[in-house]
Protein backbone atom coordinates (compact mmCIF):
# COMPACT_ATOMS: atom_id res chain seq x y z
CA UNK A 1 0.00 0.00 0.00
CA UNK A 2 2.86 2.21 0.72
CA UNK A 3 2.70 4.03 -3.22
CA UNK A 4 -0.67 3.96 -3.53
CA UNK A 5 -3.60 6.89 -3.26
CA UNK A 6 -2.22 10.31 -1.31
CA UNK A 7 -3.65 10.16 2.08
CA UNK A 8 -4.30 13.67 4.08
CA UNK A 9 -4.25 14.14 7.26
CA UNK A 10 -5.29 17.31 8.87
CA UNK A 11 -4.16 18.43 12.47
CA UNK A 12 -5.66 21.43 13.72
CA UNK A 13 -3.85 22.35 17.02
CA UNK A 14 -3.65 24.93 19.67
CA UNK A 15 -0.99 25.22 22.63
CA UNK A 16 -0.72 21.29 22.09
CA UNK A 17 3.50 21.44 23.26
CA UNK A 18 3.12 18.74 25.27
CA UNK A 19 1.72 16.35 23.03
CA UNK A 20 2.37 17.04 19.82
CA UNK A 21 5.87 15.88 19.32
CA UNK A 22 4.72 12.26 20.28
CA UNK A 23 1.53 12.88 17.83
CA UNK A 24 3.54 13.96 14.75
CA UNK A 25 6.16 10.83 15.49
CA UNK A 26 3.50 8.33 15.23
CA UNK A 27 2.32 9.98 12.25
CA UNK A 28 5.26 10.24 10.45
CA UNK A 29 6.41 6.80 11.30
CA UNK A 30 3.18 5.33 9.40
CA UNK A 31 4.17 1.88 7.38
CA UNK A 32 1.94 3.68 4.84
CA UNK A 33 4.16 6.48 2.89
CA UNK A 34 2.09 8.30 0.80
CA UNK A 35 0.81 11.05 3.47
CA UNK A 36 0.17 14.43 3.26
CA UNK A 37 0.23 16.14 6.81
CA UNK A 38 -1.75 19.44 7.24
CA UNK A 39 -0.89 21.52 9.85
CA UNK A 40 -2.73 24.83 11.25
CA UNK A 41 -1.76 26.05 14.58
CA UNK A 42 -3.82 28.43 15.72
CA UNK A 43 -2.48 31.23 17.26
CA UNK A 44 -0.45 29.35 20.08
CA UNK A 45 1.17 30.96 22.46
CA UNK A 46 3.26 27.93 23.52
CA UNK A 47 6.11 26.31 21.27
CA UNK A 48 3.54 24.19 19.48
CA UNK A 49 4.82 26.40 16.16
CA UNK A 50 8.43 25.95 16.63
CA UNK A 51 7.86 21.99 17.52
CA UNK A 52 5.71 21.63 14.20
CA UNK A 53 8.44 23.80 12.13
CA UNK A 54 11.13 21.62 13.18
CA UNK A 55 9.17 18.43 12.00
CA UNK A 56 8.08 20.27 8.64
CA UNK A 57 11.97 20.92 8.01
CA UNK A 58 12.68 17.42 8.36
CA UNK A 59 10.10 15.92 6.83
CA UNK A 60 7.98 17.43 3.21
CA UNK A 61 5.37 15.80 3.19
CA UNK A 62 4.01 17.89 6.22
CA UNK A 63 2.37 21.48 5.15
CA UNK A 64 2.48 23.84 8.13
CA UNK A 65 -0.08 26.93 8.49
CA UNK A 66 -0.07 29.44 11.26
CA UNK A 67 -3.15 31.46 12.16
CA UNK A 68 -2.60 35.03 12.56
CA UNK A 69 -5.56 35.06 14.70
CA UNK A 70 -7.61 32.32 16.87
CA UNK A 71 -10.23 30.53 15.06
CA UNK A 72 -13.06 28.60 16.53
CA UNK A 73 -12.64 25.04 16.94
CA UNK A 74 -14.56 24.22 13.78
CA UNK A 75 -13.10 26.82 11.83
CA UNK A 76 -9.87 25.17 12.27
CA UNK A 77 -11.03 21.57 11.55
CA UNK A 78 -12.65 22.98 8.14
CA UNK A 79 -9.21 25.32 7.40
CA UNK A 80 -7.16 21.69 7.61
CA UNK A 81 -10.06 19.87 5.53
CA UNK A 82 -9.90 22.64 3.09
CA UNK A 83 -6.24 22.42 2.27
CA UNK A 84 -5.71 18.55 1.91
CA UNK A 85 -5.43 17.74 -1.39
CA UNK A 86 -5.40 13.77 -1.08
CA UNK A 87 -7.60 11.38 -2.41
CA UNK A 88 -8.21 9.98 1.12
CA UNK A 89 -8.69 12.24 4.05
CA UNK A 90 -8.64 11.77 8.58
CA UNK A 91 -8.62 14.30 11.37
CA UNK A 92 -6.05 13.57 13.93
CA UNK A 93 -6.03 15.54 17.51
CA UNK A 94 -3.22 16.74 18.96
CA UNK A 95 -2.94 14.37 21.67
CA UNK A 96 -3.70 11.60 20.52
CA UNK A 97 -1.74 8.04 19.12
CA UNK A 98 -2.24 5.16 16.24
CA UNK A 99 -0.10 2.34 15.83
CA UNK A 100 2.27 2.56 12.69
CA UNK A 101 0.24 0.40 10.68
CA UNK A 102 -2.94 2.45 11.42
CA UNK A 103 -3.39 4.64 8.12
CA UNK A 104 -2.26 1.43 5.95
CA UNK A 105 -4.72 -1.48 7.61
CA UNK A 106 -7.65 1.11 7.71
CA UNK A 107 -6.99 2.40 3.72
CA UNK A 108 -7.17 -1.97 3.32
CA UNK A 109 -10.49 -2.29 4.44
CA UNK A 110 -11.91 0.59 2.80
CA UNK A 111 -10.95 0.33 -0.55
CA UNK A 112 -11.96 -3.33 -0.48
CA UNK A 113 -15.31 -2.87 0.99
CA UNK A 114 -17.87 -1.19 -1.40
CA UNK A 115 -20.37 -0.02 1.91
CA UNK A 116 -17.84 1.52 3.35
CA UNK A 117 -17.92 4.88 3.92
CA UNK A 118 -14.93 4.95 6.48
CA UNK A 119 -12.79 2.83 8.28
CA UNK A 120 -10.65 3.34 12.08
CA UNK A 121 -9.10 1.14 14.40
CA UNK A 122 -9.87 -0.42 17.51
CA UNK A 123 -9.14 2.68 20.51
CA UNK A 124 -8.39 3.10 23.51
CA UNK A 125 -9.89 5.86 25.69
CA UNK A 126 -7.52 7.10 29.08
CA UNK A 127 -7.35 3.22 30.79
CA UNK A 128 -11.18 2.13 29.38
CA UNK A 129 -11.19 -1.57 28.00
CA UNK A 130 -10.42 -1.02 24.24
CA UNK A 131 -13.34 -0.63 22.20
CA UNK A 132 -14.24 -3.10 18.66
CA UNK A 133 -17.25 -1.87 18.27
CA UNK A 134 -18.55 -0.76 14.27
CA UNK A 135 -21.10 0.22 12.54
CA UNK A 136 -23.12 -1.90 9.59
CA UNK A 137 -26.73 -2.15 7.99
CA UNK A 138 -28.77 0.31 6.05
CA UNK A 139 -29.02 4.06 6.66
CA UNK A 140 -31.69 4.16 9.49
CA UNK A 141 -30.05 1.01 11.21
CA UNK A 142 -26.63 2.69 11.13
CA UNK A 143 -27.63 6.03 12.19
CA UNK A 144 -29.95 4.93 14.99
CA UNK A 145 -27.27 2.61 16.51
CA UNK A 146 -24.60 5.41 16.59
CA UNK A 147 -27.45 7.35 18.42
CA UNK A 148 -27.90 4.86 20.87
CA UNK A 149 -24.29 4.98 21.87
CA UNK A 150 -22.78 8.23 20.72
CA UNK A 151 -20.53 9.18 23.27
CA UNK A 152 -18.26 6.93 21.72
CA UNK A 153 -18.29 9.14 18.89
CA UNK A 154 -14.25 9.28 18.84
CA UNK A 155 -12.84 6.61 16.54
CA UNK A 156 -15.94 7.21 14.25
CA UNK A 157 -14.90 11.14 14.16
CA UNK A 158 -11.14 9.97 13.28
CA UNK A 159 -11.72 7.68 11.03
CA UNK A 160 -10.58 7.93 7.20
CA UNK A 161 -12.69 8.56 4.62
CA UNK A 162 -12.75 9.52 0.79
CA UNK A 163 -11.72 13.30 0.66
CA UNK A 164 -15.32 13.74 -1.45
CA UNK A 165 -16.75 12.88 1.21
CA UNK A 166 -15.43 14.60 3.96
CA UNK A 167 -15.70 18.02 1.92
CA UNK A 168 -18.98 17.26 1.37
CA UNK A 169 -19.65 17.80 5.01
CA UNK A 170 -21.68 21.08 5.88
CA UNK A 171 -19.88 22.38 8.45
CA UNK A 172 -22.28 24.45 11.53
CA UNK A 173 -22.33 27.98 11.05
CA UNK A 174 -21.28 28.29 14.65
CA UNK A 175 -19.42 26.57 17.84
CA UNK A 176 -21.65 23.79 18.26
CA UNK A 177 -22.13 20.74 21.20
CA UNK A 178 -21.39 17.35 19.55
CA UNK A 179 -19.81 18.84 16.21
CA UNK A 180 -18.02 15.56 16.46
CA UNK A 181 -21.74 13.95 15.81
CA UNK A 182 -22.77 15.63 12.76
CA UNK A 183 -19.65 14.01 10.98
CA UNK A 184 -20.06 10.68 12.22
CA UNK A 185 -24.04 10.75 11.29
CA UNK A 186 -23.06 12.78 7.99
CA UNK A 187 -20.54 9.13 7.24
CA UNK A 188 -22.91 6.76 7.94
CA UNK A 189 -25.60 8.58 5.83
CA UNK A 190 -23.14 7.68 3.30
CA UNK A 191 -22.22 3.72 4.29
CA UNK A 192 -20.76 2.06 7.24
CA UNK A 193 -17.92 2.92 9.54
CA UNK A 194 -15.23 -0.54 9.69
CA UNK A 195 -13.25 -1.16 12.97
CA UNK A 196 -10.28 -2.65 11.87
CA UNK A 197 -8.55 -4.49 14.37
CA UNK A 198 -4.97 -4.82 13.55
CA UNK A 199 -4.44 -1.57 14.64
CA UNK A 200 -4.90 1.05 17.68
CA UNK A 201 -5.64 4.15 18.46
CA UNK A 202 -5.19 5.62 22.01
CA UNK A 203 -7.49 8.82 22.83
CA UNK A 204 -6.43 11.07 25.29
CA UNK A 205 -9.34 12.06 28.21
CA UNK A 206 -7.87 15.88 28.34
CA UNK A 207 -9.91 16.96 25.61
CA UNK A 208 -13.09 19.71 25.12
CA UNK A 209 -15.79 16.41 26.33
CA UNK A 210 -13.43 15.99 29.53
CA UNK A 211 -13.42 20.10 30.19
CA UNK A 212 -15.48 22.45 32.76
CA UNK A 213 -16.73 24.39 30.04
CA UNK A 214 -18.30 21.32 27.54
CA UNK A 215 -21.13 22.76 28.21
CA UNK A 216 -21.35 26.34 28.44
CA UNK A 217 -18.74 27.31 25.54
CA UNK A 218 -21.40 25.82 23.46
CA UNK A 219 -24.66 27.69 25.01
CA UNK A 220 -26.16 30.64 23.24
CA UNK A 221 -29.41 31.07 24.53
CA UNK A 222 -31.76 29.54 27.09
CA UNK A 223 -32.93 27.04 24.71
CA UNK A 224 -30.00 25.55 25.16
CA UNK A 225 -30.43 24.55 28.65
CA UNK A 226 -33.76 22.18 27.74
CA UNK A 227 -32.63 21.00 24.07
CA UNK A 228 -28.45 21.14 24.68
CA UNK A 229 -27.91 19.58 20.84
CA UNK A 230 -30.14 21.52 19.05
CA UNK A 231 -28.16 22.49 16.15
CA UNK A 232 -27.14 19.01 15.94
CA UNK A 233 -30.79 17.37 16.30
CA UNK A 234 -31.63 19.37 13.16
CA UNK A 235 -28.26 18.31 11.74
CA UNK A 236 -29.62 15.13 11.74
CA UNK A 237 -32.84 14.95 11.46
CA UNK A 238 -32.39 16.62 7.88
CA UNK A 239 -30.19 13.70 6.79
CA UNK A 240 -33.20 12.02 6.90
CA UNK A 241 -35.12 15.10 4.85
CA UNK A 242 -36.07 12.37 1.49
CA UNK A 243 -36.67 9.40 3.90
CA UNK A 244 -40.15 8.12 5.31
CA UNK A 245 -42.04 10.01 8.11
CA UNK A 246 -41.56 6.73 10.16
CA UNK A 247 -37.97 7.03 9.67
CA UNK A 248 -37.88 10.85 10.27
CA UNK A 249 -40.22 10.06 13.87
CA UNK A 250 -37.81 6.80 14.86
CA UNK A 251 -34.33 9.80 14.79
CA UNK A 252 -36.62 12.47 16.27
CA UNK A 253 -37.47 10.20 19.58
CA UNK A 254 -33.98 9.24 19.85
CA UNK A 255 -32.51 12.43 19.45
CA UNK A 256 -35.20 13.90 22.28
CA UNK A 257 -34.24 11.10 24.58
CA UNK A 258 -30.74 12.07 24.28
CA UNK A 259 -31.77 15.89 24.88
CA UNK A 260 -33.40 15.06 27.65
CA UNK A 261 -30.42 12.93 29.03
CA UNK A 262 -28.36 15.83 28.55
CA UNK A 263 -30.31 18.68 29.57
CA UNK A 264 -30.46 16.81 32.85
CA UNK A 265 -26.37 16.11 32.98
CA UNK A 266 -25.42 19.85 32.06
CA UNK A 267 -27.55 20.85 34.75
CA UNK A 268 -26.44 18.55 37.78
CA UNK A 269 -22.88 19.69 36.17
CA UNK A 270 -23.48 23.21 36.08
CA UNK A 271 -25.05 23.36 39.74
CA UNK A 272 -21.38 21.44 41.33
CA UNK A 273 -19.51 24.16 38.85
CA UNK A 274 -21.07 27.17 40.58
CA UNK A 275 -19.97 29.24 43.69
CA UNK A 276 -22.66 31.48 43.08
CA UNK A 277 -25.84 30.34 45.59
CA UNK A 278 -28.60 32.33 43.38
CA UNK A 279 -27.57 30.28 40.44
CA UNK A 280 -27.09 27.07 42.09
CA UNK A 281 -30.42 27.00 43.13
CA UNK A 282 -31.64 28.22 40.16
CA UNK A 283 -29.98 25.22 38.40
CA UNK A 284 -31.31 22.69 40.92
CA UNK A 285 -34.70 23.53 40.54
CA UNK A 286 -34.56 23.34 36.53
CA UNK A 287 -32.88 19.95 37.74
CA UNK A 288 -35.83 18.50 39.75
CA UNK A 289 -38.19 19.90 37.01
CA UNK A 290 -37.15 18.20 34.07
CA UNK A 291 -36.31 15.00 36.56
CA UNK A 292 -39.97 14.57 37.66
CA UNK A 293 -41.76 16.01 34.33
CA UNK A 294 -39.50 13.76 31.86
CA UNK A 295 -43.11 12.26 30.40
CA UNK A 296 -44.55 15.92 29.72
CA UNK A 297 -40.78 17.09 28.39
CA UNK A 298 -41.54 14.09 25.82
CA UNK A 299 -45.31 15.32 25.32
CA UNK A 300 -44.48 18.76 24.71
CA UNK A 301 -41.17 17.88 22.42
CA UNK A 302 -43.82 16.39 19.84
CA UNK A 303 -46.03 19.18 19.83
CA UNK A 304 -42.91 21.39 19.08
CA UNK A 305 -40.96 19.98 16.50
CA UNK A 306 -40.52 22.82 14.65
CA UNK A 307 -38.43 24.12 17.34
CA UNK A 308 -35.80 22.15 15.31
CA UNK A 309 -35.57 24.30 12.42
CA UNK A 310 -34.73 27.11 14.59
CA UNK A 311 -31.63 28.67 12.65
Amino acid sequence: MTSKALVSIGIPIRNGSKTIKNVLQSIVQQTYLNLEIVISDNASTDATYLICKEFSLRDSRIKLFRQEYTLNMHENFKFVLEKSSGDYFMWSAADDYRSENFVNDCMITLINSTSCAAATSAEKLGDKDLCFDEISGDKISRISKFLQKPYTSYGFFYSITKTVDAKSFNFPKRPTLAFDWMYVCHLLSIGEIKRVHSCLTQFSIEGLSHSDKRFSLFRQSIVHWIYPVLYTSRFILNLFKNDTFKEKEIIFLILIKINFGLAVSQCKFEALLTNNKLKKISIIILTMIFINNKDYYFQISMLLKRLFKLT
